[in-house]
């Protein structure tokens, strides 16, 4: 690898290899600290990062909606039907802590990132904590914190509005 010569955040693509007798493209990225990213996989090897960074958003949705905040592994529920509507409230739940997130850390103020470049917490993180500081008894008085809330509710409605989401649950 290191006589690749690659620079952090390059990658070298190779379009015919074998991993464990399958045919594949390969593609390795190197990556801060010395390490690589190898990935492999039977599909074009031009489309295998982009097919990595859904799947690991995927990832990351699922581990955030069995844990982290939002705890569906928990759920003592057996009816079929009563399991689909929470699911669905939650995945609503963490839709709307992700669009928090986000807005906050474009608009608002930027998520902290760390030594390593990894931001210091997720957006639906950031959101979920926003969300839970603005609805707590109490909570903070600060005007700019208020109105940064007000306006993601008041997208969140025109969202809705434009959308004419009229059954949620049912």
């Amino acid at each position: 690898m290191a006589d690749w010569g690659l620079h952090p955040g390059q990658c070298r693509q190779l379009a015919a290899c074998q991993v464990d007798g399958v045919w594949g493209g390969a593609q390795v990225t190197a990556l801060t600290g010395g390490g690589y990213l190898f990935i492999f996989g039977t599909a074009n090897v031009a489309f295998l990062g982009q097919f990595y960074r859904k799947r690991w958003t995927i990832e990351a949705c699922f581990q955030n909606l069995k844990g982290r905040g939002f705890a569906l592994r928990g759920t003592h529920l057996q009816c079929r039907g009563k399991l689909k509507k929470l699911v669905g409230l939650v995945s609503l739940a963490y839709a709307l802590c992700v669009s928090v997130g986000t807005w906050l850390h474009e608009k608002v103020q930027p998520i902290k990132t760390k030594n390593n470049g990894y931001k210091r917490a997720s957006f639906s993180r950031h959101g979920l904590n926003a969300l839970r500081q603005y609805t707590r008894p109490g909570r903070s008085t600060d005007p700019a914190f208020i109105a940064s809330m007000n306006a993601v509710f008041r997208y969140i409605i025109c969202q809705l509005t434009l959308y004419q989401l009229t059954k949620i649950v049912g």
